[in-house]
């Protein structure tokens, strides 16, 4: 066995060696760690950079309502002769329909019909029938009592409107209705020659209530204000959701503005519940650059970069992303990066 000694010049030598090392590395932070290089080593694919347009959405059926609000009786027996209004609208001294060919006439008025009106009888529904006729033209006082007056404008009334010369508004007749201009429903059972059903007609709603079914895993993605394109282009958002339904399922609410009709006799509200398909827009359609997001790397700060073909590193800024791709800003289409291998 070969035994080492050391003499004291070669001890000295040692501990002076030992003591400069030691103060190199105290000499140094080491509180940051080094820039990493780029290991070449590590297998990889060259990306040549393109110019991709990325969006994300979610499909699905809108259900638009519009909501019942009111109903209308016409307390009249008697066969329907002539349907209502085609347009859906009513207002006031426009006719509701036929009824054994007397026309049902609509009038303003919060008080709703129930009685025969003749002379000798007072009351609000009394002054609600004096104002429409004052208001076409009728010389009257409106003081809700049916006294000579408005006896001789509703005979003449109903002589212009080709009932004849009858002084009296047998129960039936008009019916009352608040607000008006309005939008109507007709009754299920209403049929041209069929008995009067009752309710004859629903006021509806001007803006209906528009609602997206979705899975749990879909509506967790959705937020509020959410862009929402409904049927052929018409674009809203999302104003509510995911809310339970009994049935257990979720739904989303839409932004139903865009839908209102209001009481423009242009807008015709052919059924008071249909279905259209729907686009919810997760992430709006951009274009630029586009590296697969394999190909993001970050630094100790936390800023991302890409490396190039050559090795090199460039700093990039996300755009988006969506479906493994990512648009950056900081390299140009045509440019080549690495992409590890997984």
């Amino acid at each position: 066995m070969r035994t080492l000694r050391f003499t004291g010049t070669s001890l000295l030598v040692v501990i002076v060696v030992a003591a400069l090392v030691a103060g190199f590395f105290w000499g140094v932070d080491t509180s940051r760690p080094p820039t990493a290089a780029v290991d070449d080593r590590i297998d990889y694919s060259v990306f040549v950079v393109e110019e991709a347009t990325l969006g994300r959405t979610i499909s699905g059926i809108a259900t638009i309502e519009w909501p019942t609000e009111s109903d209308i009786d016409v307390p009249i027996d008697g066969r329907v002769t002539k349907m209502p209004v085609d347009d859906g609208v009513i207002d006031d001294g426009d006719i509701l329909l036929h009824v054994d060919g007397v026309p049902v006439v609509v009038i303003a008025g919060a008080t709703p019909a129930f009685r025969d009106l003749r002379r000798g009888v007072a009351g609000d529904d009394v002054a609600q029938l004096q104002r429409y006729l004052a208001s076409i033209g009728f010389d009257l006082t409106v003081d809700g009592e049916y006294g000579r007056e408005t006896e001789r404008a509703v005979r003449d009334w109903n002589a212009v409107r080709g009932i004849g010369k009858i002084a009296d508004l047998p129960l039936g007749w008009i019916v009352f209705v608040e607000p008006l201009p309005t939008r109507v429903q007709p009754s299920d059972d209403l049929r041209l020659g069929a008995v009067l059903p009752q309710p004859a007609v629903s006021t509806i709603r001007d803006t209906p209530r528009i609602a997206i079914p979705l899975l749990p895993a879909a509506a967790s993605e959705v937020e509020v204000g959410d862009e929402v394109v409904i049927g052929d282009g018409i674009r809203s958002s999302v104003t509510s959701g995911p809310r339970t339904q009994p049935d257990g399922g979720l739904t989303i609410e839409v932004d139903a503005s865009p839908f209102s009709c209001g009481t423009t006799r242009t807008c015709i509200v052919t059924d008071v519940v249909r279905t259209e398909p729907a686009e919810i827009v997760l992430l709006p359609e951009v274009t630029g650059p586009a590296v697969p997001e394999l190909a993001l790397g970050a630094d100790a700060q936390g800023d991302t970069h890409v490396v190039m073909a050559d090795g090199s590193r460039r700093a990039v800024t996300v755009r988006a992303s969506a479906d493994g791709l990512a648009l950056v800003d900081g390299i140009d289409a045509g440019e080549t990066v690495r992409v590890p291998t997984p």
